[in-house]
């Protein structure tokens, strides 16, 4: 993630060569680090359950109140809070959202169909 890596080029101008990245973190970085800076840049987050540490900064990247953080101990397995421009059919324009959800797994069975005919 250093300031010249191609990482860092594609997170802050992909979009302009039709490139995209889809990377997964465990943890969340202060937008004041070098890593924290470039995954901010990102067109959306999809953020699980926060660790300890990285909390507070998800809270402040979807500009939640410390009031708000205690929904963080009710998600579970599959549960996540995305934030990104989605598309707006009224404005029909993308427009800043925050959504959260549960992302369903395939049972077993589906997945192995879905393998097999491919």
């Amino acid at each position: 993630m250093s300031v010249f890596s191609p990482i860092r080029k594609i997170l802050k101008e992909g979009r302009k060569y039709r490139l995209s990245i889809i990377a997964s973190t465990q943890d969340f970085y202060a937008r004041s680090t070098e890593i924290g800076s470039a995954l901010g840049k990102a067109y959306m987050q999809i953020h699980h359950r926060p660790t300890q540490d990285s909390a507070n900064l998800v809270a402040a990247e979807l500009r939640w109140k410390k009031s708000d953080m205690v929904r963080f101990d009710s998600m579970n397995r599959g549960d996540v809070i995305i934030k990104g421009a989605l598309y707006n059919k009224e404005q029909k324009r993308n427009v800043q959202t925050t959504i959260s959800g549960h992302i369903v797994d395939f049972p077993a069975e589906e997945q192995d169909g879905a393998q097999n005919n491919n």
